[in-house]
């Protein structure tokens, strides 16, 4: 990014303060939420247990994944996908 972008960025969103906070702290890097992983094991992988079991384990998993996942382990299918997907 441009140093000439910044002051326009910043007055778009706000002051950006870096946080003290790391709730994954102790989370080894490869299995804290990233979104490229995340997202090959929703929808490239959509039924591989051992990575649905990997992700369910994540802290500070949002509620909706959590409940979307582990009924996917239960139910051993995935969601359908043709509303989002068509627009039906």
């Amino acid at each position: 990014m441009s140093d000439a972008a910044r002051p326009a960025i910043s007055a778009a969103i706000g002051a950006v303060r870096v946080g003290t906070s790391r709730p994954l702290a102790g989370t080894p890097h490869a299995s804290a939420i990233d979104k490229h992983a995340v997202g090959s094991r929703l929808w490239l992988g959509t039924l591989d247990m051992a990575a649905l079991d990997a992700l369910c384990d994540v802290p500070n998993l949002p509620p909706g994944w959590r409940k979307m996942l582990d009924k996917r382990r239960t139910e051993r299918q995935v969601e359908d996908w043709t509303k989002r997907l068509e627009g039906r």
